[in-house]
């Protein structure tokens, strides 16, 4: 019997089909290997968004094109140390998370630090998980520094003993420092916590590098670069040649990527701004010239207001917002001996004490002079309504929506008309506070 004849026997043909369904295999794999070469991104593009494809559109997420030049450059530009300082609201966490999730990929961070403002942990850590499938967890105690791989935590927590030195123990792949213009101090707590943590890369992320001065900036520059922060004036106003302005530049862009909102083609909703002025009442100008005039008198010689320029703005502050905060700040610096007694006390609690407005009569419609009846004698009135209750203390607190103009005596037939499921208010106990008018 030949083996190869049509009369093969059964273990032959079944040796023969497996060796084509190997070869086939075989090709099947070839092929996939073929695909996955052609597929995979060169050298110098990003696997994140092929990765994540399913992911994001899922969530909804859409990448725009200045968040995907980015993160190209930090990664492959900047060597993953940088500054992030697009303008509000084009998507800097998306950014950051880019540049975590690629390094990831690649092998190149295993352990991560993200140090934001406790108010936005939450929000890193649901980004980060929602559109990213990072598996990283929110700090809550001590032994989570060292625990936990890839870990969201608040930077005013970390820069306190004992968890700075947790934070600082042990060396990180990646840190990221949200809202990083709080680091433009040298001097801080915050910012030497963040110029002594190891780290192989680095991302600040915030929209105003600089506030007052470039010196912050200096200080931002040399925790990404140290010692390699160009030559910057002191003033943001002072003249500078054209040589030391291109010097400038292009020392800011070796670590800084920002993009403006109109260099993207996002579709912004138009803010349209009008200025109200409100002109303040005499007592207003009064006690805001009182202001003026202690302000003046402590920062001359002698005064007693040196180097309290940011206690004198907050007193501006809070009399722009009402004269019952300033006058409440003024107390409490006397209680503290840091004010004397003054024409400037007087004035904020004479504004203070001023005519409060109270809500008109919900049935009548015309504002109460008088907020509070006197105190009843007896509790609670007898008789039918309203025969025996308006004789019963003689005012209603306009609260309950009595008023003199009405007498306190309540809706008459023709206004028990106009509300048909009308019932009748019941006044306070003896010795209640009245939700208006505070007595």
């Amino acid at each position: 019997m030949e083996l190869l004849g049509p009369e093969r026997p059964r273990w032959v043909r079944a040796l023969l089909g497996a060796r084509r369904r190997h070869e086939a295999a075989a090709r099947f794999e070839a092929a996939l290997h073929a695909l996955e070469l052609a597929e995979r991104p060169g050298p110098q593009e990003l696997w994140t968004p092929r990765f994540l494809r399913w992911r994001w559109q899922q969530a909804g997420v859409i990448p725009f094109e200045h968040q995907l030049a980015t993160a190209r450059r930090v990664l492959f530009e900047l060597g993953g140390r940088a500054i992030l300082a697009d303008e509000v609201g084009l998507g800097k966490t998306v950014e950051a998370g880019i540049v975590l999730h690629e390094l990831m990929l690649r092998g190149l961070v295993l352990r991560a630090l993200v140090l934001v403002p406790s108010g936005l942990c939450w929000q890193w850590y649901r980004e980060l998980r929602d559109k990213f499938e990072l598996p990283v967890e929110l700090q809550g105690s001590e032994r989570d520094w060292q625990r936990v791989p890839l870990l969201v935590a608040s930077i005013d927590t970390a820069k306190r003993p004992p968890h700075r030195e947790q934070v600082l123990a042990r060396p990180y792949d990646l840190v990221i420092v949200d809202e990083a213009h709080r680091l433009k101090n040298a001097r801080t707590r915050a910012y030497e916590l963040a110029a002594a943590i190891r780290s192989r890369y680095l991302l600040l992320v915030t929209a105003t590098p600089v506030h007052n001065h470039l010196g912050e900036l200096r200080a931002l520059i040399d925790l990404v670069r140290p010692g390699q922060a160009p030559e910057m004036p002191s003033r943001l106003d002072a003249p500078v040649d054209l040589g030391a302005a291109h010097r400038l530049r292009e020392g800011v862009r070796r670590v800084m990527v920002r993009h403006r909102r109109t260099d993207t083609p996002i579709p912004f909703t138009r803010r349209h701004v009008h200025t109200i002025m409100v002109r303040p009442g005499e007592a207003e100008r009064r006690l805001y010239a009182a202001l003026d005039s202690y302000i003046l008198d402590s920062g001359r010689p002698g005064g007693r207001g040196g180097g309290q320029s940011l206690v004198f703005l907050t007193l501006k502050r809070e009399l722009c917002s009402s004269p019952q905060a300033l006058a409440a700040s003024l107390q409490r610096m006397v209680r503290r001996g840091t004010l004397d007694p003054g024409p400037l006390v007087a004035e904020a609690e004479g504004s203070r004490a001023g005519p409060r407005p109270t809500p008109p009569c919900a049935w009548c419609g015309a504002w109460a002079t008088s907020t509070c009846w006197s105190s009843p004698s007896t509790w609670p009135p007898s008789g039918p309504w309203p025969s025996a209750w308006p004789s019963w203390g003689g005012r209603w607190c306009s609260s309950t929506g009595g008023c003199p103009p009405c007498s306190g005596t309540g809706p008459g037939p023709s206004s028990r008309a106009r509300l048909p499921s009308w019932s009748p208010p019941m006044p306070a106990p003896r010795g209640s506070t009245c939700s208006f008018a505070g007595t």
